[in-house]
């Protein structure tokens, strides 16, 4: 019997990237998740900045703009899926 893949796209939450980041593999809180999964799944980092104005630096993106950054960098993910 033939399994198809499934990506699980893990975007973490504020600190856990930042920008440039290029990673493909899950860090961090997330993969405590994403390694206990099966072979059916493979787990894919999705990098953004992650930030919320002075956190975690103190000239970070604000808020809005790092949300905005993350839901082009998924979208961009799930078209490559």
């Amino acid at each position: 019997m033939t399994t198809t893949a499934v990506t699980v796209l893990a975007v973490g939450g504020t600190g856990e990237s930042f920008p440039d980041d290029d990673r493909v593999e899950v860090s961090g809180m997330l993969a405590a998740v994403t390694d206990d999964l099966d072979e059916r799944f493979t787990a894919r980092w999705v990098p953004y900045p992650a930030s919320y104005g002075p956190s975690p630096r103190l000239d970070g993106e604000s808020y809005q703009s790092s949300v905005c950054a993350g839901v082009v960098s998924l979208a961009r993910a799930v078209e490559q899926a």
